[in-house]
């Protein structure tokens, strides 16, 4: 699940989450830039999302976007 004013930079990403995805699991964590310098690209706030989830999980009531 992505925000509609996020940004994904990373190349290949979709084969990296499903290559190193473990089946025993049902959620995973990244790296998420809250925050980034636009001039730099340096991020400034930086923090662990928990937003990638296999197919068993379910939102629930209302999202924001």
């Amino acid at each position: 699940m992505m925000d509609l004013d996020e940004i994904i930079k990373q190349k290949d990403w979709t084969f990296l989450i499903k290559s190193s995805w473990d089946p025993l699991f049902s959620r995973g964590s990244y790296l998420y830039h809250r925050i980034v310098d636009e001039e730099t690209d340096t991020p400034k706030l930086t923090f662990y999302e928990h937003r990638i989830h296999n197919s068993s999980w379910h939102y629930q009531g209302i999202v924001h976007e």
